[in-house]
């Protein structure tokens, strides 16, 4: 994708305060057409305030979103009608049935009736609704409803597709039919950014991702950039000779490494992981464990997770084991 080409969507230097909370701070981003861009963080981030600025829904407090080289303040009167949005607060009308909430966003939409109609039943069967699609809202799960708005983002077969956490409440059979459609989607040149706590789906289906943390992006690029950053493989093993340490944190192919007692965790980056295996052993490692590093491990990384956990978890069980005799 080359970086000269018009972004569908761009954030510059967007800032959010509330009160004296800052969920967002100076993050700038591009995503072009064809995209599957997602944007990750823990609760708290900043990613579904991001959203709600790309959609108008947040007033950014200094800078600006566009959508198609528009500023988010005036876009939706121009272009509302190729966004479909899937977002966490759903908005529907409980009070109406599935397919009546459907039938009104089409009103919107101005979708002629004739295919209005027909667009509405394809809809209600792809996602599973099609028994339910004459009951009213309030008695859907928080998982037909999350299919229903999945549906309603459809409806208008936009050019792109705005979620937030839309695979929450999706059962297994849901989840791969929605990572399905955006293969499909992706391949029809529609662009989708979508936020998501599921790693492996980021990583699954993803060309490029945003890393928000306390509201700065973190990393912003390709999923393959990332990786090159970070390592191809990740390596843990024993080591006898402690004094041997500061020889493999020298080694070139070595992206980071953590130790714990004579423990040592490792990021490489050769593609070769024979190659790996012979140079660390000729250090005297041994029992080796190779795996192929996953965004989740990134992840872990970039947050301290894996420090995190293992210390929360230690003191738990030192603190309930005292208790009760």
């Amino acid at each position: 994708m080359s970086e000269r080409e018009e972004p569908v969507i761009e954030v510059v230097g967007l800032t959010k305060g509330f009160s004296d909370v800052l969920a967002l701070n100076d993050v700038s981003f591009k995503v072009f057409k064809g995209d599957v861009f997602g944007c990750i963080g823990p609760n708290g981030a900043g990613k579904t305030t991001a959203i709600r600025c790309i959609l108008d829904v947040l007033r950014p407090s200094k800078g600006e979103a566009k959508i198609f080289g528009e500023s988010s303040s005036n876009h939706f009167s121009k272009y509302g009608g190729k966004i479909g949005t899937a977002l966490e607060n759903p908005g529907l009308y409980e009070e109406l049935t599935g397919e009546e909430n459907l039938d009104l966003y089409s009103h919107i939409l101005k979708i002629v009736k004739e295919e209005r109609k027909r667009r509405i039943d394809l809809l209600l069967s792809f996602v599973g609704l099609e028994a339910k699609r004459r009951e009213k809202i309030a008695a859907y799960s928080h998982g037909m409803k999350k299919r229903l708005i999945l549906a309603r983002a459809l409806l208008n077969d936009p050019e792109i597709l705005i979620f937030d956490e839309i695979t929450s409440g999706l059962d297994p059979e849901q989840k791969r039919i929605f990572y399905e459609l955006i293969r499909h989607l992706r391949e029809e040149g529609k662009t989708i950014f979508f936020s998501s706590h599921v790693l492996s789906e980021v990583e699954g289906i993803c060309n490029r991702l945003c890393i928000l943390r306390e509201g700065r992006e973190v990393f912003c690029d390709t999923l393959e950039n990332l990786f090159l950053r970070f390592g191809r493989y990740v390596v843990r093993a024993r080591f006898g000779d402690v004094e041997r340490i500061d020889e493999i944190g020298n080694l070139p192919f070595i992206k980071n490494r953590w130790i714990e007692d004579s423990n040592i965790t490792m990021f490489v980056s050769i593609d070769n992981i024979q190659e790996v295996n012979m140079k660390l052993d000729g250090l005297g490692l041994f029992d080796l464990s190779v795996t192929e590093i996953k965004l989740d491990d990134i992840y872990a990384t970039i947050f301290g997770l894996e420090d995190k956990t293992r210390d929360s978890v230690k003191r738990f069980r030192e603190s309930f084991s005292k208790g009760g005799g």
